[in-house]
């Protein structure tokens, strides 16, 4: 029997590692974790029983102990070296003449290892910055390029609806969102009411996409002659999640028509619901 457990990586999104029954964590716990044999302070988040025997040999991040307070203090201090690291980092790159932005910039427990993630307007070889640094440092380096949605997802922020960002609070990757996305539920396309914090389409655009794409099919199109309980009129607007229609009559005035009420303008010999 052992334990799958869902940790944290300060500044990281959550991973997954097991731990051995007999080592007692609690959900907001701190541990300290080897994976591959690089020592990582980690938070516990939660965990499940397995009810199997412990995989060994598998490659997968496990458990060492919990943190004591000088794990605590030292991982203060790592935070603390980072961000001196970041100053040489920034300079080195800079003097190598690269044009990056330094996303995040951290030392691992036993500081054995900087990671370093950064984004760029075009893909950068970074071989001569990795050995600058190492010589500087003194240790390993382990660097990656991200992309801008990644870059929210580390900085975090709040979005216009009122709630943490999304990438930082559930989702686990990207999906491709497109501007179709957004005119199916007629979102405005200014720049401004589409786009997130990382300038790129908000992820938020596709949750309902599948829904309105197929409550969308019951409603008739734009300039459509209908027929409606107050006489024949041209639908000028339509409501998707309401199931409503605008429809303006002959004589000017615009009235609103549930779906139901309405029938396609064809002498009063089609069926309502009919609409496309």
């Amino acid at each position: 029997m052992y334990r799958k457990v869902n940790i944290e990586i300060v500044g990281e999104q959550s991973t997954e590692c097991i731990s051995p029954p007999e080592l007692a964590i609690h959900k907001g716990a701190s541990a300290i974790l080897n994976d591959h044999g690089v020592h990582e302070f980690v938070r516990v988040i939660d965990w499940v029983e397995v009810q199997e025997q412990m995989p060994t040999g598998s490659g997968v991040p496990v458990l060492l102990r919990q943190s004591t307070l000088q794990d605590q203090a030292k991982a203060d201090e790592n935070t603390l070296r980072s961000k001196m690291a970041r100053k040489t980092c920034e300079k080195a790159a800079e003097e190598l003449k690269l044009a990056l932005h330094m996303v995040r910039i951290r030392y691992n427990f036993d500081r054995t290892v900087l990671h370093i993630v950064f984004t760029a307007e075009e893909n950068l070889d970074t071989t001569d910055l990795i050995k600058k640094l190492s010589q500087e440092l003194s240790t390993k380096i382990d660097i990656g390029q991200i992309g801008v949605r990644d870059e929210a997802k580390i900085i975090g922020g709040i979005g216009p609806c009122g709630r943490t960002l999304c990438c930082c609070s559930f989702l686990d990757k990207f999906e491709s969102i497109n501007v179709k996305m957004a005119k199916a539920q007629k979102v405005s396309l200014n720049p401004a009411s589409m786009s997130g914090m990382c300038d790129r389409l908000k992820c938020c655009l596709g949750y309902e996409y599948d829904q309105y794409r197929e409550m969308s099919k019951t409603l008739p199109n734009y300039g459509k002659k209908v027929e409606t309980p107050d006489g024949s009129g041209t639908v000028v607007n339509t409501n998707t999640m309401a199931q409503e229609v605008n429809v303006q009559l002959e004589d000017k005035r615009i009235r609103t028509y549930n779906i139901d009420d309405i029938r396609v303008g064809c002498g009063g010999k089609c069926n309502s619901r009919k609409h496309n």
